[in-house]
């Protein structure tokens, strides 16, 4: 992958009078970004999602057998239950002649319990299972996220321009600050910073106000943001 292109409006000032003024709108095109993929980055993704599709479909057939055999499992319980009301039945008239009913009550039930076991633990598999399958449909279906907005600052310490909820993972984020209406003390410039982050529930945007004057003094400016993320 290259970057081919990265585009940002700049903003022009005039000084007048001593003090500076802002003589442009705000920018119409804040950020323009162009990504080249070669041929053989677009066969490697190609091929990754093909292997992908191969697993799904794996998978899919794995799930199916286990479902078939819970069936038949369920099945066979089924004759199973009916086998013991009969033998219980049976055992119950025969109670006064022996007493070998109760091994054979424990026995039977000993077989139910096992074939109860062995449906819960396919029934955990095929749920396992499942939720692999989700993890990775999630992967695929995952595309870049674009956020942009303005903010106003007042002071010199780190605020929360905006909090953003976004699915949790690992991202490659393009952030691009611009200052716009300011006071004297702002010494900040436009900036894009390039970061890789992972998320969790939400992201929150922080920016802080340099300056160089007396603790009288206060910063203030508008800040616009934009910024790209892209699922890695």
């Amino acid at each position: 992958m290259e970057v081919t292109k990265v585009y940002m409006d700049l903003q022009e000032w005039v000084k007048k009078w001593n003090v500076w003024k802002l003589e442009s709108d705000a920018f119409k095109k804040p950020i323009e970004l162009k990504i080249h993929y070669d041929n053989t980055e677009i066969a490697q993704v190609d091929q990754k999602i093909s292997d992908i599709h191969k697993i799904l479909e794996q998978k899919e057939l794995v799930i199916k057998d286990l479902q078939e055999q819970i069936e038949k499992l369920k099945d066979k319980q089924e004759h199973l239950l009916e086998w013991y009301m009969n033998a219980m039945n049976h055992i119950t008239e025969l109670a006064d002649q022996n007493g070998e009913q109760y091994d054979l009550i424990n026995e039977l039930n000993k077989k139910i319990w096992n074939q109860n076991n062995t449906i819960e633990n396919m029934s955990g598999v095929i749920l396992h299972s499942e939720h692999k399958l989700d993890e990775i449909e999630k992967k695929i279906t995952k595309q870049p996220m674009v956020f942009n907005d303005k903010s106003f600052v007042s002071g010199n310490e780190w605020v929360i321009l905006n909090i953003i909820d976004i699915p949790d993972g690992e991202y490659i984020v393009i952030s691009k600050f611009t200052v716009w209406e300011h006071n004297e003390y702002v010494n900040n410039a436009d900036e894009i910073l390039f970061d890789k982050v992972h998320v969790e529930n939400w992201y929150d945007i922080r920016y802080q106000l340099e300056w160089n004057w007396t603790e009288l003094d206060t910063p203030t400016a508008t800040i616009f943001y934009n910024l790209v993320f892209i699922p890695c």
